[in-house]
């Protein structure tokens, strides 16, 4: 390889490490607590369960006028009330975005357990007709999630090819045959 792409992979090496941090909770990101700790876990997971309810990832909503960067660092101020990713969900999932919200607390100690988060997702599970175990409905879900991102890549791609196709006609009509 090139010295010139050296930068290049190292940039794009650093934001994929700054993405993986939209899970940590707030504390950790202020180096206030260990990334191995339950709290910091339940905040990560509450983040997960935003991307299972809305099937986007996290902080979907404020990447449209934010960076990665921007979002880490309203995360880790101390503003009242903290900031959180936006989740607009039916009154069907009411319970669910209210679990989320719970796992985000800003003080750690006043995030739920785990037991209680367990107990949480199978009360709202039996309360939406879901039948089976708490994995078997997140995995259907995740799997949900899966075939939409597989779907949205399907549509980006094409959307990229019909550009290119574009690009080319357009160069082919500009430069000498």
């Amino acid at each position: 390889m090139g010295n010139w792409l050296q930068p290049v992979l190292e940039a794009e090496r650093m934001l994929a490490e700054l993405y993986t941090c939209l899970w940590r909770a707030p504390e950790v990101l202020r180096s206030q607590a260990s990334r191995d700790n339950r709290e910091a876990d339940i905040y990560s997971f509450g983040i997960i369960l935003s991307e299972v309810i809305t099937r986007e990832c996290p902080f979907s909503v404020e990447k449209v006028y934010l960076t990665t960067s921007e979002i880490l660092e309203k995360v880790r101020s101390e503003s009242n009330p903290p900031f959180r990713p936006a989740v607009e969900v039916s009154i069907k999932m009411s319970a669910m975005k209210d679990l989320m919200e719970k796992c985000w607390q800003e003080i750690p100690k006043d995030r739920p357990s785990a037991h209680t988060v367990k107990a949480n997702i199978k009360r709202i599970a039996l309360s939406l007709g879901e039948t089976g175990n708490l994995l078997d409905n997140l995995m259907r879900r995740m799997e949900l999630y899966a075939n939409n991102l597989e779907r949205m890549v399907e549509d980006k791609t094409a959307e990229l090819r019909d550009e290119k196709k574009r690009s080319e006609e357009l160069l082919y009509q500009i430069l000498p045959r």
